[in-house]
């Protein structure tokens, strides 16, 4: 399905909008050299922070939190392990032993690809052939159709469920907490709802309570009796007296050891009734979880009937292998238990990220690594990162200059093979003129800090301009 539009615009047109590139190329030129200083000094100050760093970390076991370590940029490796299972609770899903949950929600839908041809005319005007195609495609999120060129191609104006990502950030590595640093994990793996539906109670209704230990009855000491010393001289005492005394000594103490026996029985009962409430509230408990469970079960099968089950996930259309617009499928993954490694600032029981200048360091990966691994990674990044802006630097300013030069091009279009022929000479020109001075705002940027290396910089800037001037010799 495609639709084709075809636009003439006349030669005055293009030069008036030539004219008005020239500005734009010229914003463009101007804003490449702070770019590119910008660069060099980030990246500098990024590689000495990162060396200084590596200098000063430290590694301590994460098996218990050191306090003499307090403030100091430390590494440490381990088993990041969840704290609690993580919960949909639009699909009543719950994750055990994940340290993250993804949901993710596509709908099929129309999307519009736009495309242009244009043909170069005598005497300086140009045809453009724009031609809309339309596709479907699974996206998350939605896509208008309200704009595209040609109707027919109609998509929802909204989803049922949205796609999202829940993250246990009390997740531990030993005796730390992770907090946010385990947003940085993401070794996703795929979760099949059925690993994540409701499972009945740990608990047992039928435990058995511990038989009760006499031992533990504790003691009243106003019931212990002891044996009464006898302090008088018994050859100066009337031996029926020392008779009626031991008879009434004896009747004391069986007296004493009946009320024992009574209070001990009595703390039995009382122990046994309270283990019987207990063992009583504990089976409500369980009864009601049960019941609990069994309710969400139900109330989510009810919400979740309009969804058929499709490979590991769910599907809201008539054929998952015959998708029409409109139909969703939804997905899940999950960031598993795993040895991770980290580099951050010790604070508490947690990290926050170590500042060296303006150079944070904070970062955790899958994966039992050394620190020097860690920091010789991030090096790694920052010298791609160098690179790229480098190259955007140099596109940004290449752009400018050919906006710059673009009415010469659009004036010799009046005979369409000059007009090709100079664009291609302005191409070249630009290109040529644009990595030197790349290569001198580098090596600008560069020497404060590395003066060997931005002589050689400016040796080469010196090449390209030469090359420059001479192509410009050739031309005349």
């Amino acid at each position: 399905m495609a639709y084709t539009e075809i636009k003439n615009v006349s030669f005055s047109r293009r030069l008036k909008d030539s004219i008005k590139g020239v500005f734009f190329g010229i914003l463009l030129f101007a804003v490449s050299f702070p770019l590119l200083y910008w660069n060099e000094g980030r990246a500098v100050r990024r590689a000495d922070g990162l060396k200084e760093g590596g200098k000063a970390v430290v590694t301590v076991s994460a098996d218990k939190v050191d306090s003499q370590y307090e403030g100091f940029l430390v590494h440490t490796t381990g088993q990041a392990k969840s704290e609690k299972a993580l919960e949909d609770k639009d699909f009543s899903l719950f994750a055990k032993d994940a340290l993250r949950l993804e949901r993710k929600v596509e709908m099929f839908l129309w999307k519009e690809t736009k495309s242009e041809k244009r043909r170069k005319k005598v005497g300086g005007g140009e045809e453009i052939t724009t031609t809309y195609s339309y596709d479907r495609v699974w996206s998350q999120e939605l896509i208008d159709s309200r704009r595209f060129k040609e109707r027919g191609h109609d998509n929802p104006t909204s989803m049922p469920y949205r796609s999202r990502i829940s993250n246990d950030l009390n997740a531990t590595l030993g005796a730390f907490r992770l907090g946010e640093l385990v947003t940085h994990l993401t070794a996703w793996e795929p979760f099949p709802v059925s690993e994540g539906e409701f499972e009945p109670p740990s608990v047992s209704p039928t435990e058995v309570m511990p038989e009760l230990d006499g031992n533990t009855v504790e003691e009243d000491s106003s019931l212990n009796l002891e044996e009464e010393e006898v302090t008088e001289d018994t050859d100066k005492l009337d031996p029926f007296a020392n008779k009626e005394k031991a008879r009434a000594d004896r009747r004391r103490r069986e007296e004493a050891q009946a009320r024992r026996r009574a209070y001990e029985e009595s703390l039995r009962q009382q122990e046994a009734e309270r283990r019987q409430a207990l063992q009583a509230e504990k089976e409500r408990e369980y009864n009601l979880a049960v019941q609990r469970r069994e309710i969400e079960k139900t109330v989510r099968q009810q919400k979740l009937s309009h969804l058929k089950p499709h490979n590991g996930g769910y599907y809201q259309g008539k054929n998952p292998d015959s998708p029409e617009v409109g139909d969703v499928r939804i997905s899940f993954a999950v960031v598993k238990e795993q040895p991770v490694s980290l580099l951050g600032r010790q604070q508490g029981d947690g990290f926050v990220p170590y500042t060296v200048g303006d150079t944070d360091i904070y970062r955790i990966e899958s994966g039992e690594k050394t620190a020097d691994e860690m920091f010789g990674q991030m090096e790694a990044e920052n010298a791609q990162t160098t690179w790229i802006l480098r190259g955007v630097g140099f596109f940004v300013m290449f752009i400018g200059l050919v906006s710059i030069f673009r009415p010469f091009v659009v004036v010799a279009d009046v005979i369409p093979l000059f007009g090709n022929l100079l664009n291609k000479g302005v191409g070249l020109f630009s290109f040529l003129l644009a990595a030197p001075l790349t290569l001198a705002t580098i090596a600008v940027g560069w020497f404060a800090a590395r003066p060997l290396i931005s002589v050689g910089l400016a040796a080469g800037a010196l090449v390209f301009v030469f090359l420059a001037f001479k192509a410009g010799r050739k031309k005349r």
